[in-house]
């Protein structure tokens, strides 16, 4: 008996341990296939804010946009726009012209997820289906809502960006695992099985390893399996009961700290923590991108530089954690004052910047406004009210720098000058 029992956890342990691996492998496939997606999300966020901008673009400064935008990736097929539900642009233009004057609420395979987009105002991948110009493809939607002369957000459109359907293999690198089997489905609301749409359908019920792909507006369900099948040795063999525990405990191990590592990497990669914010690291990108459309344009943008006065001395008398709360409230109030095309970012500390798109003069001394208008009430600190007031420095790139660099370094001194008249105005 003691025997059986030994050969019945052996073989336990063994597929156990197995299994383990196959989540790892399957687990960086799944990094992999979110990454790419997310990579062509940033596209079609991008696209929005620009259409948001400038919605009486025409088709030449779309093209000239979307051409910087794409560069030379193979897995998009092609960016359109949507006015209304009807495509008005396209790019690449000569392969996709087809496409235009179609309305997709009239097109059956696209009419859900195009008044999903409408209702939802978040980003929605829809797809692999087929394209009206032909072909199949996956489909990145967003709603595109700019402001009125009051003020108001409208119904304008919808920015898409449409990904060859081969790309899920290109994302996923699955070739990085030749012994393994791999098919991807639809997740329905309620964790009910869609359609298969890559691979075989008949994998999900051979009890293959399972993974939650987050996409745009849904879940995909991963699944993997050897190509051979699952091994099911019942030689009593000691030392490799024990290399299988050892392997087994390595690679849970390992599993535990890959996931975690993800999970938090991709919360920090890009945002502040506490403000949730923009960093340092995403506004350096956004900054080199839209400065490069600016100068292409001949367009201003404002550059802002603000830093929190006397800010230790909030963490000095009240604590950190009011601190924390300060700066939490300031990047809050910021969001709400400002346009949603305005990039605010934490760059450290107390320190913030704003990036925005003017055309005068006047539209920067009104920016200025809004932001020091942010400091007019006094905080709610937990049981404490406090007045807060902030330094702001502002250059205009490319009237005072012909380097973007440059400009914010400028915004940057212009800020410390700032700081030294509210100090010396506190002295007297």
């Amino acid at each position: 008996m003691i025997c059986v029992g030994a050969t019945v956890s052996f073989s336990r342990q063994r597929e156990q341990a197995e299994r383990s691996q196959v989540l790892l492998e399957a687990s960086t496939v799944r990094a992999s296939l979110e990454s790419g997606l997310n990579t062509r999300l940033h596209m079609a966020r991008g696209l929005v804010a620009y259409i948001e901008s400038n919605p009486s673009m025409s088709q030449e400064e779309f093209a000239a946009y979307a051409s910087a935008l794409i560069t030379d990736d193979p897995t998009i097929r092609n960016l359109s726009v949507l006015t209304g539900t009807v495509i008005s642009f396209v790019y690449p233009y000569t392969q996709n012209m087809t496409a235009l004057g179609h309305d997709l609420s009239e097109v059956p395979d696209q009419r859900e997820s195009v008044f999903r987009a409408m209702e939802t105002r978040e980003p929605l991948l829809s797809g692999p289906l087929p394209l009206v110009q032909g072909g199949n493809g996956l489909i990145i939607r967003m709603s595109v809502y700019p402001q009125d002369a009051t003020g108001r957000r409208y119904y304008w459109g919808q920015a898409s960006v449409v990904i060859v359907a081969e790309a899920i293999v290109s994302f996923a690198q699955f070739d990085r695992f030749p012994h393994l089997l791999f098919a991807i489905r639809h997740l329905l609301p309620g964790d009910q099985p869609g359609e298969v749409f890559h691979g075989g359908a008949e994998l999900y019920t051979a009890n293959p390893v399972l993974l939650s792909v987050e996409v745009p507006g849904g879940i995909w369900q991963l699944a993997a399996m050897p190509i051979k099948g699952w091994r099911h040795d019942q030689r009593l063999v000691w030392f490799l009961t024990v290399i299988s525990l050892v392997m087994g405990f390595l690679v849970g191990v390992v599993v535990f700290i890959l996931l975690n590592t993800r999970a938090t990497l991709r919360v920090m990669a890009y945002h502040d923590q506490l403000t949730k914010l923009p960093n340092r690291s995403l506004f350096w990108a956004t900054l080199k991108t839209v400065s490069a459309l600016a100068k292409r344009e001949d367009s201003r943008l404002c550059l802002c530089m603000l830093d929190l006065d006397d800010f230790k001395q909030v963490n000095d008398n009240l604590g950190h954690p009011c601190g924390d709360l300060l700066l939490s409230e300031v990047a809050a109030r910021l969001q709400a004052q400002l346009r949603s095309s305005d990039i605010i970012a934490r760059m450290g500390g107390d320190e913030f910047a704003v990036l925005a798109r003017v055309h005068t003069v006047e539209g920067q001394d009104a920016l200025i406004a809004k932001i020091r208008a942010c400091f007019d009430e006094p905080f709610r600190l937990g049981d404490t009210q406090l007045l807060v007031s902030c330094s702001i420095g502002m250059a205009a790139y490319p009237e005072q720098s012909s380097r973007v660099e440059g400009a914010l370094a400028l915004a940057d001194q212009a800020m410390y000058r700032d700081k030294q008249h509210h100090h010396g105005h506190r002295k007297d």
